[in-house]
């Protein structure tokens, strides 16, 4: 049984591909770089998100790109909570499950949305600004004192099944039906051969119950 959920924030939780398009597009016009398309875009995106700015920009430094990036987004309205999420929380609560958040995206500005969204008393830690899921993932649990078989951490792409694949725990790939644009296609997703696969939050409420660390992917 499951004890301890993580869960990534942008496109998990929360439908924001278009504006950290729309930011990533600003900042690259402030930079005097021309602006990508949204289709390159999403081919071209990763995390660590570094990765993904190397490729423009090969001696830009993380405090650099966050200057850029933050002035941009900071432009934009705010982002919508996927549908389910109040919800799917209250219950995972409610089954006494720690919940954990573990992101990428800027600490300050995730702190502010999740309390926007009316989600700051569900989570045991809040950590962003994360810039290798893969590298952090371990501290995380190590400094909750979470089992590895008894916790799973829910993401929508390969780096996150990574990051969870690294930490020994139980992998979930997202790919939420409400989303406008997905950050990667359920393909490339599968290549990182989650444990499980889910369509929408709703999901984490009845894997919470049986869920098991495996091998290949169910769907």
């Amino acid at each position: 049984m499951i004890k301890n959920c993580l869960f990534d924030w942008s496109g998990t939780l929360v439908d924001d591909f278009l504006n950290v398009y729309k930011a990533t597009a600003l900042a690259f016009n402030g930079l005097g770089l021309k602006a990508i398309s949204l289709n390159r875009f999403r081919r071209e995106f990763k995390l660590p998100y570094m990765d993904f700015w190397h490729k423009y920009l090969p001696n830009m430094t993380p405090a650099e790109e966050k200057v850029v990036f933050l002035s941009a987004w900071d432009t934009l309205k705010p982002s919508q909570l996927f549908p389910f999420v109040h919800l799917t929380l209250s219950v995972l609560r409610g089954r006494k499950i720690n919940l954990v958040l573990f992101s990428s995206h800027d600490q300050d500005r995730l702190e502010k949305e999740v309390k926007l969204f009316g989600l700051e008393g569900f989570f045991r830690e809040i950590n962003g600004s994360v810039l290798d899921k893969v590298a952090a993932i371990k501290s995380v649990l190590a400094r909750n004192n979470f089992a590895a078989e008894e916790t799973m951490f829910i993401g929508d792409m390969t780096h996150d099944i990574e990051a969870g694949h690294a930490a020994g725990i139980i992998a979930c790939a997202i790919v939420n039906q409400e989303a406008k644009f997905l950050y990667e296609t359920m393909g490339k997703i599968l290549c990182a051969y989650p444990d499980y696969l889910i369509n929408d939050i709703r999901g984490a409420v009845g894997l919470s119950s049986f869920a098991r660390k495996k091998r290949k992917t169910k769907i």
